[in-house]
């Protein structure tokens, strides 16, 4: 029987533990901050911040090295972290005995990287470029890269899940709605598998290493991929455009988020039925479990109403922070509420234990405080002003300083979605936000991002609701290159894109 627990949160109620609630707390929690391009390393469940590890632009993953067992965090060996940097085309390393950066690895020019896994050995990442259509191997050890591209196109390979064999590579297409089976020794791509619906977007495998867990975000269901005989055979409805999943260490239940329902669906992999329901504020999106079991990580996109004390100013406009949601599985109560700079997107919980760092294991403080400035990435060779949007019409104007692009960005599209620029010459981009309150799109939280995969140091800026962004640079290089909104506004999110194109 479904079991739905009722949970209402607001700014004045939200659960902030006091500091000494988990003095000691088992977990440490490790996040890739999305759009401030941050490896974020925090207590679990106190959430209280440990560490902030400046390490790009536009960070996704994370996935760590020692032996995929049990749910997906496996038996971290303690040692090495990794995480992808979309806007700049790399694959960023930590040394997990420092939490800091010990290496990165370019990827091929234009490969815009949105998630990676890990075999279980630890010696190989697969990468989804999202924006290239491609696939890469990485070697851990050497850094070296192969990629393949996609037999489809267009393509667009947004999440990889390494089975727990290590021996392939599910990668989710979601322009395509298939699953490509890429094997690893050798590096070749297989046929596509259709998803069981439409846009796939997180895989999860569980630990028997039989099932593939394919949340389908517009179809609202988690399909079961048999690994073996490459075919999906059940598919069981669950929430508004699920995004991500995770599975338990006994491959029992597993969790998948529903980012229109504002919910988190239990599922019983046996019956392979929803048997509970967790509200959550809100608009979820990629999940996390302690190694035990007990514990559900909740990144949540949204956070209207409850956290206004720690909006940031950014021009005439302001960006909620995201929050993370702590719910104990056992009673299905949040135990630790917070809210978080960036926009978090992957997350692992470790045993405390296992973390070599020393830094980590004591004192932390609130991931925001009143008065803040919005959290983004240091730029260069880029002037870079805010003030309020304006009706104006799409395209390349003259100004009187030259040639001026305006772009409206709005759910879910930029317009226009191809940008002409000259290598050697000052190009003078005006991004506005024209979203206006209607349908889906009735959150005070919709801020649009973008950034220039190619162009990672001279872009990334967000736009709240009514506000504009001027950026005033110099390309240096020729070509075709993918710019993107570079935070999560909505379901059709990953769609936003369009092309800058340098002469």
């Amino acid at each position: 029987m479904k079991k739905v627990l009722l949970y209402v949160v607001s700014f004045s109620f939200s659960i902030f533990l006091s500091a000494n609630a988990f003095a000691e707390d088992p977990f440490v929690g490790y996040a890739a901050g999305g759009y401030n391009g941050k490896l974020l390393v925090f207590g679990i469940p106190s959430l209280k911040l440990l560490k902030e590890v400046p390490a790009g632009v536009d960070l996704r993953g994370p996935a760590v090295s020692g032996a995929k067992t049990g749910n997906s965090n496996g038996s971290p060996d303690g040692k090495n972290l990794y995480a992808v940097d979309k806007a700049a085309n790399k694959v960023i390393s930590f040394d997990l005995a420092s939490s800091a950066v010990s290496k990165s690895v370019d990827l091929p020019a234009q490969f815009g990287p949105s998630h990676l896994d890990i075999t279980p050995d630890g010696k190989t990442l697969c990468v989804a470029g999202e924006l290239s259509g491609k696939i890469a191997k990485v070697d851990t050890a050497s850094g070296k890269v192969e990629a393949a591209a996609l037999p489809k196109k267009p393509a667009a390979p947004v999440y990889a899940a390494i089975t727990r064999d290590g021996k392939t590579c599910l990668v989710a297409d979601y322009i395509n709605s298939v699953v490509w089976m890429v094997t690893l020794d050798p590096f070749k791509v297989g046929e596509p598998i259709p998803s069981g619906g439409d846009n796939p977007h997180g895989i999860a495998t569980t630990p028997d290493g039989k099932w593939a867990l394919i949340s389908n975000k517009f179809s609202g269901n988690m399909a079961f991929l048999d690994i073996a005989g490459k075919k999906v055979t059940d598919k069981v409805t669950t929430g508004a455009v699920p995004i991500h999943a995770v599975v338990d260490s006994a491959g029992k239940f597993a969790y998948q988020s529903a980012f229109v329902g504002s919910v988190v669906k239990k599922i019983d992999l046996a019956t392979k039925k929803v048997v509970e329901t967790y509200p959550v504020q809100s608009r979820p999106g990629h999940l996390g479990i302690s190694p035990d079991d007990k514990l559900l990580l909740v990144l949540n996109k949204y956070s209207t109403g409850q956290f206004e004390k720690v909006q940031a100013k950014v021009g005439p406009g302001v960006v909620n922070p995201t929050n993370i949601q702590v719910i104990d599985l056992a009673s299905g109560k949040t135990v630790s509420h917070q809210p978080v700079l960036g926009e978090p997107f992957g997350v692992v919980a470790v045993a405390a234990a296992s973390v070599k760092d020393a830094g980590v294991k004591k004192g932390g403080a609130a991931f925001v405080s009143a008065g803040r400035e919005l959290d983004l990435p240091a730029k260069k060779g880029v002037k870079v002003t805010y003030g309020p949007a304006k009706p104006h019409k799409p395209g390349a104007f003259e100004g009187a300083g030259g040639a001026e692009v305006y772009v409206n960005a709005f759910s879910h599209q930029f317009a226009p979605n191809e940008v002409y620029a000259y290598a050697g010459e000052t190009v003078k981009i005006i991004l506005q936000n024209i979203d206006e309150k209607g349908n889906m799109i009735d959150n005070a939280d919709v801020v649009h991002g973008f950034a220039i995969n190619g162009y990672a140091e001279q872009t990334q800026v967000l736009l709240p609701r009514g506000v504009a962004a001027t950026l005033e640079f110099t390309p240096s290089k020729s070509g075709t290159f993918d710019f993107y909104c570079s935070n999560y506004c909505g379901a059709v999110h990953m769609e936003m894109r369009g092309k800058f194109i340098v002469e």
